[in-house]
């Protein structure tokens, strides 16, 4: 799978010279970026499709596909984001629950068979992913490791169970473990269907953490 700095210089190379130009005047505006700090116009001049590329995770790092979203949008051009974005970082076909291609994860193994089944049996009332995620909430915050829950936020994100600002509003907390409560809280907020994506993406990542929270 193509690596996020690669899925952008697609993007920009999609671009004819006209465009090109257009994108790296927004991002020396001023004002057009609200809440980014502009690349200067002196620097950006310079640089190739590549090199822009390189500058702007210098610059926004791990906001830099937000900003690409919306410079994009705000020239009339979602359809070049949709295109690359749902391309190339998409899920493969199905949800989450249906069970995923593992190296969609970043995994060369195949996980546990049994992960996430246990939340979608029909007869499984008493145990829903809402209350199975609510049950292991304090041991979730404690034991989960940040790189997981930084992959856990991509996901969420690519599901659209949330959005880039919450995921900022996440990121901007100064401690893993306020970070991994700020993640968990919100998604146990946005119901059912969002514990059980969340859920199921866990297992797959962390599948050892949640056999042991019994979420497996």
């Amino acid at each position: 799978m193509s690596s996020d700095p690669e899925i952008l210089v697609g993007m920009l190379d999609h671009l004819v010279d006209e465009d090109f130009g257009r994108f790296q005047w927004y991002l020396w505006q001023d004002v057009a970026l609200e809440g980014f700090r502009p690349i200067p116009k002196s620097k950006l001049k310079k640089l190739d499709r590549k090199d822009t590329v390189d500058e702007m995770y210098q610059t926004y790092s791990d906001r830099t596909l937000e900003v690409t979203k919306t410079v994009l949008e705000k020239m009339n051009m979602k359809g070049v984001w949709e295109k690359h974005f749902k391309k190339n970082i998409s899920e493969p076909e199905g949800s989450l629950s249906a069970g995923a291609n593992p190296s969609y994860y970043g995994r060369g193994q195949d996980p546990p068979s049994t992960c996430g089944q246990s939340i979608t049996e029909p007869g499984d009332s008493g145990m829903q992913a809402k209350k199975k995620l609510l049950s292991v909430r304090k041991d979730f915050i404690d034991r989960v490791s940040s790189s997981v829950v930084k992959e856990l936020l991509d996901i969420l994100l690519q599901r659209e169970v949330i959005n880039f600002n919450e995921k900022g509003q996440i990121q901007a907390k100064q401690q893993d473990r306020d970070v991994s409560e700020a993640l968990i809280d919100m998604v146990l907020m946005k119901g059912e269907p969002a514990c059980r994506i969340m859920t199921d993406a866990f297992c797959k990542l962390d599948r050892y953490l949640s056999a042991d929270l019994k979420l497996t």
